[in-house]
This record gives C-alpha cells, sequence and structure tokens, in this order.
C-alpha cells in the first residue's frame, strides 16, 4: 500500500501522502501543487510555478521515502493502533522507574 502512495505521490504530489496517514501535509502539498500548476499554464507566471511544483515534488518525494522506511503503527484505515501506543508506554515507564530496590549498606 506504502509504494501505491509513492507512485501516486511522483504523479500528483499529497494525494499519495494519504496512503501514509499524512492527512495536512497531503492537502497542503496538493494546495501548493495546484498553485504551482495554475501559474505554469498561464505562461507569464511560468518562471514562479514551475519552481513551486519542484517544491511540492520533492516535498511529496520526502513524504513518501520517510512513510516507506517508518514502521507502520496503522490499520488500513489510517487510524493509529492503541496497542502499539500503549505498549511503547509501558516500556517506556519500565526503563525509567526510578524505584529500583538496592541492598542497604550495614
Amino acid at each position: 500500500m506504502k509504494v501505491i502512495g509513492l507512485i501516486i505521490n511522483l504523479i500528483f504530489p499529497g494525494i499519495g501522502s494519504f496512503f501514509f496517514g499524512k492527512y495536512v501535509q497531503a492537502i497542503f502539498q496538493f494546495i501548493v501543487w495546484v498553485i504551482g500548476f495554475l501559474l505554469t499554464i498561464t505562461g507569464l507566471f511560468a518562471v514562479i510555478g514551475i519552481p513551486i511544483i519542484l517544491v511540492a515534488w520533492g516535498w511529496a518525494l520526502a513524504t513518501s521515502i520517510t512513510g516507506l522506511s517508518a514502521p507502520d503503527k496503522r490499520e488500513k484505515y489510517g487510524r493509529r493502533l492503541e496497542a502499539a501506543d500503549n505498549q511503547h508506554a509501558q516500556i517506556s515507564s519500565a526503563v525509567h522507574d526510578t524505584s529500583v530496590s538496592r541492598p542497604e549498606d550495614n
């Protein structure tokens, strides 16, 4: 599923970011790409529009690469799995537990 997100991000920046559960970034990436695209097709503002499109593609590609390398803690609908968060919290509290009993000096 993540590979599909990467491929879609290469074609339409932002749309593929939805597959990684990064909804706010996806919306902003797509808006930036659309603005760049609209500026480019007007012709006069192509000097501004093309760099904006390239920025949107670079941002979407970076989101895809970090999404591919991140461990998947979401179910297929994009909701965070509570079990993974609870397990992380339990491990963190066990590591940082300061109430370790020590033998007293006699």
